[in-house]
């Protein structure tokens, strides 16, 4: 901030000054004494205007003022303090679990790129720690850094849970890519083995992740640039899982990759993935950056780019098709030939 010295003239002063001509340098020598004695003033540089000084005649009796010059004490400087962070409170299980479906419900009241708040290319971790650390209690691994941010958690939905994870990156000290994973998971136990399998078909999944399911997508951010396949030709070894039947969509312009991910049917000679349910995997760039998009999803989705095939090699729909026909609320099937496609083996 700039600081601006301040002077004062007293007028009776400068008459004075007129008229004892003889006593100018008494007056120079006190004010150098008053300057002197001032430490730490700033000093206000003007530009000199010529004065014509006429000179007066000097009685025996004009009175003579003496200036006496006041020490200025230096404002003795403040410490500096650090602030000290503000500790982010933790919501209680319930009320966690109720925050997460509020989320899912209006994903905070924003718009895709932006993730229950959080917008790639604007918001830093702070930003979106302060949103997901409050759910630290109904999480199983939380990991935040200045320069990544990681959280997964369980939402129970009857006898199955909604698993879910989120994951951030940071470039500059602003979100640059932001991830979600959503699927639906029933746990078992038994005297052999316990773990978790894939559970699709469930219309409480659907609900909860509804602007997030294939019609929602398609109606709200409009026909892909592009959408990719991929398959197997018959149900794969257990190894393999049976949620192998997925679709890919890209908006690059908007920031936006979505892949739906279902249990394969196989009829005939060809391949169906029903999507009305299916689990949901997004990443999320700053909207308006093709570049930026492509370089972040180019490393972790390489096997789509490579492996995966084009809507129109895969199918026989073209991108308007597949967009007027599933853009509805409805059972419809993706069909592709089975013959087109590896076995898991392969």
């Amino acid at each position: 901030m700039d600081v601006i010295g301040v002077y004062t003239f007293d007028w009776r002063l400068t008459m004075i000054c007129r008229k004892l001509i003889s006593l100018c340098l008494v007056m120079i020598i006190l004010a150098v004494g008053c300057r002197t004695g001032i430490t730490d003033t700033p000093v206000l540089t003007q530009t000199p205007t010529a004065v014509t000084n006429m000179p007066l005649p000097i009685t025996e009796n004009t009175p003579v003022s003496t200036i006496q010059a006041t020490p200025v004490t230096p404002t003795p400087q403040q410490p500096t303090v650090t602030p000290t962070p503000t500790q982010i409170p933790i919501l209680p299980v319930e009320a966690a679990q109720n925050r997460v479906v509020e989320l899912l419900a209006d994903n905070g009241d924003c718009r895709l790129p932006c993730l229950w708040g959080i917008t790639p290319g604007l918001n830093n971790n702070q930003f979106a720690e302060e949103i997901l650390v409050p759910l630290s209690s109904i999480s199983d691994f939380v990991a935040f850094t200045p320069d990544v941010g990681n959280i997964t958690f369980d939402i129970p939905i009857g006898e199955m849970r909604i698993h879910i994870n989120v994951d951030f990156l940071i470039t500059i000290d602003v979100i640059t890519r932001l991830s979600f994973q959503a699927r639906a998971l029933e746990y078992f136990k038994n005297e052999q083995d316990f773990g978790s399998r894939s559970v699709f078909n469930s219309d409480a999944f659907g609900e909860h992740l509804h602007l997030f399911m294939l019609p929602q997508i398609l109606n709200e951010y409009g026909v892909p640039e592009s959408v990719y396949v991929f398959t197997f030709p018959e149900e794969p070894p257990a190894r393999y899982g049976s949620e192998t039947f997925q679709i890919t969509l890209l908006y690059p312009d908007q920031g936006i990759l979505v892949e739906y991910t279902t249990q394969l049917r196989v009829e005939g000679e060809n391949v169906l993935g029903c999507f009305s349910n299916a689990h949901v995997e997004m990443e999320l760039t700053p909207i308006g950056d093709r570049d930026l998009f492509f370089e972040h999803i180019v490393p972790s989705w390489q096997g789509v780019i490579d492996h995966d095939k084009p809507l129109e090699e895969a199918t026989s729909m073209t991108l308007e098709e597949f967009y007027e026909t599933f853009r509805q609320h409805s059972d419809q099937c993706l069909e592709t030939p089975s013959e087109i496609w590896p076995t898991a083996e392969n």
